[in-house]
């Protein structure tokens, strides 16, 4: 057995080894070479140390955490086409809202195909005992990424966008509030939207509208200037038709935001673009000031061409 494995590794005897044996085994499968592997990895981050006075010591919360190799995930992947259908169609939702999924946003897209949901958090129970998901807490999380890309590849091109969009449906009401509880919902929806992309809904200029302006908002609660960046032009890449005339506030924002955004990563010529094309198109000095200022710092700084 594998705790028979690490007791004999260790010298200790396996009623003091069996809590570590057993999260070897959920984070390896029990497959000697990923075991090895896995122990080695322990010892070099430290999670699995030896003192001379008290012998053999480790967390196991601690190492509950650590990711599982990149070849455990792939043989976990392969078994996704064995579960099963209840807990593969769960597995595959899953996929679609993100890496870490809090409980919330999953009972609030659970009937999103009509059904009444309630075979949905079962099932992803079903699915962590499968070692494919680790629960804790209010938060789903797939053990590595390579099991979530296969799950959502196993969803047919034809049905992902019809998919996430009426996964959206279900999540938008859930954005429209300010608490700072809804943000969980509001970063898994606007990146769903974006992985739809803005092709997809082009002839519908009102949805287009809506994903433009979460994603504005996703970048406002953005504490990092590049997922900010991501999110302004991603919501810029929403603006359909005349949008300078017909979405006038919304568009300055985000040129606004973007322009700020590149400001902040020193990614100065996307400034001087952005910036440019608000003196281009705002309708009052009032609506280009805060460019202008932009504008003059970059210049100051030196590091655009006109400089």
């Amino acid at each position: 057995s594998l705790n028979e494995m690490v007791s004999d590794a260790l010298c200790l005897p396996r009623r003091k080894t069996r809590s570590l044996a057993e999260v070897v085994h959920q984070k390896t499968l029990g497959i000697p070479l990923f075991v090895v592997e896995f122990l080695d990895a322990l010892l070099t981050e430290k999670l699995l140390i030896h003192n001379l006075e008290t012998g053999w010591g480790w967390d196991v919360d601690s190492i509950d955490l650590k990711k599982i190799s990149s070849g455990v995930a792939a043989l976990l992947a392969c078994k996704l086409e064995q579960l099963p259908s209840q807990v593969l169609s769960a597995v595959k939702i899953i996929s679609v809202l993100g890496s870490h999924v809090d409980r919330g946003v999953l009972e609030a897209v659970k009937k999103y195909d009509g059904s009444d949901g309630s075979t949905l958090i079962p099932s992803l129970y079903t699915a962590q005992r499968e070692g494919l998901l680790d629960i804790a807490g209010p938060t789903f999380t797939f053990m590595h990424e390579t099991i979530k890309l296969a799950a959502f590849n196993l969803i047919q091109v034809a049905d992902r966008i019809p998919m996430m969009l009426r996964i959206v449906a279900c999540l938008l009401p859930h954005c429209k509030q300010h608490e700072k509880e809804t943000d969980a919902y509001l970063f898994t929806t606007v990146d769903i939207i974006n992985i739809i992309g803005s092709q997809a809904v082009s002839k519908n200029l009102g949805q287009s509208r809506v994903f433009a302006q979460l994603n504005l908002n996703a970048g406002k609660k953005s504490t990092n200037f590049r997922t900010a960046l991501d999110y302004f032009e991603a919501g810029i890449s929403f603006l359909q038709g005349d949008y300078w005339n017909d979405q006038y506030e919304l568009t300055l924002s985000l040129f606004e935001a973007a322009a700020t955004a590149n400001y902040s990563g020193g990614r100065h010529d996307q400034v001087a673009i952005q910036t440019n094309k608000i003196f281009s198109m705002a309708r009052s000095f009032e609506d280009k000031f805060k460019s202008y200022c932009l504008y003059i710092n970059v210049l100051a700084i030196g590091n655009t061409e006109k400089a």
